[in-house]
């Protein structure tokens, strides 16, 4: 590999870091109103919004099989002690207005999950970001349902700049289906620091200071006017000097970023 090609892949390796920073979504984890435990109720969460002419509802705790006439199987909170449900079908959707003041690449994180119920393995459903001027920023389709009842990470990484926009979660399913439940939705902003790229002829090292007890996840891309990111093997615990290294060697450029796994 010759200077200039190396200078490239250099200028090429685009490095952020999702250290602790402030979660511009609130409520997130759905623990306001508080509900009665292992019990849910039709309610809104503090600082979201409902449409579609219904209202979702809250879980708290592990609510038993059989609650409220419903044989299923629900899971218990992915964090705090309430997480929610956007239903089953279109019909119902769950949204929440925040403002980004600074421009830069941040980091929307959430997990997810589904009800056990009827034999059923699918619940669809899509997340999308507009714009105040309903320009869509992003729209990504998920399906929640697990078959151990676990809750999956997602995460996607958006570039904004100042202003007000909408977050949306809708279930894609059909009325009857599996509901869709929602727990610990945070936005972040990734700061430039901290990170480096060592350049070697076949392979480069993302290096990052990462916190112990806690889970990262590098990703890449080949075109910085994509917006889907893709994973680069597995989530790595910190260790306060992290490196993860990329074989180079026949692929065209990357760029890198390494996101916080909530």
């Amino acid at each position: 590999m010759n200077k200039t090609a190396i200078a490239t892949l250099i200028t090429s390796a685009l490095l952020v870091f999702a250290a602790q920073s402030q979660n511009l979504i609130l409520n997130g984890s759905f623990e306001s109103p508080l509900v009665p435990t292992n019990t849910w109720q039709a309610t809104t969460p503090i600082s979201w919004y409902w449409s579609g002419g219904t209202t979702g509802n809250i879980f708290n705790g592990s609510v038993p099989i059989g609650y409220d006439g419903y044989f299923a199987d629900w899971p218990s909170p992915e964090d705090g002690q309430q997480f929610v449900t956007i239903g089953d079908d279109p019909s119902l959707q769950l949204s929440q207005d925040f403002t980004i003041t600074n421009q830069g690449v941040y980091v929307l994180s959430w997990f997810d999950n589904a009800e056990q119920s009827g034999g059923l393995t699918t619940a669809p459903y899509t997340l999308t970001v507009i714009t105040g001027a309903v320009q869509i920023v992003t729209s990504n389709s998920f399906d929640s349902y697990n078959a151990t009842n676990a809750w999956g990470a997602r995460s996607v990484s958006l570039t904004l700049s100042p202003g007000t926009y909408t977050l949306q979660f809708t279930s894609e399913n059909y009325y009857g289906g599996l509901d869709t439940m929602i727990d610990n939705v945070s936005l972040v902003k990734l700061p430039d620091s901290d990170l480096m790229a060592t350049i070697h002829f076949s392979a480069v090292d993302i290096c990052w200071a990462g916190r112990t007890n806690q889970m990262y996840q590098v990703q890449y891309r080949t075109n910085l006017s994509d917006t889907s990111w893709f994973d680069l093997g597995s989530p790595v615990l910190g260790t306060r000097t992290n490196y993860v290294t990329d074989r180079i060697i026949g692929t065209p450029q990357r760029f890198y970023q390494v996101i916080r796994v909530p």
